[in-house]
């Protein structure tokens, strides 16, 4: 899909980046050109420091260039996507959250 169509240009230094987030983690006013952090949550299969999951966060104030929400009634969305501007230097992170997302691992906070 051509950039222009979703709307909100990327910056040349970004890639456009689709993610699943569980419904139930994304701000429910996100929209195109809100600005988020993202935050993948420690696997537990790899075991966790104390009783509490520990959480990084590995993208800051990335632009929101589309959040589709599902409209049919009779549809129960159990995930939401996203469609990120992430810096493309920044593969290390890309690739934590795109591992994530798949996994019900990735929290998104809204900023402002």
């Amino acid at each position: 899909m051509p950039e222009a169509a979703l709307g909100e240009d990327a910056a040349d230094d970004t890639v456009a980046v689709s993610i699943a987030v569980a419904a139930e983690h994304v701000p429910t006013d996100l929209g195109r050109g809100s600005l988020v952090d993202v935050w993948v949550v420690a696997d537990r299969a790899l075991g966790s420091r104390g009783s509490r999951s520990a959480a990084e966060r590995v993208l800051g104030d990335v632009v929101v260039l589309d959040a589709p929400v599902v409209s049919d009634a009779f549809a129960a969305a159990t995930s939401r996507q996203l469609v990120i501007a992430v810096p493309e230097t920044d593969e290390e992170s890309l690739g934590l959250v795109l591992a994530a997302s798949g996994e019900d691992r990735v929290r998104v906070v809204g900023r402002g």
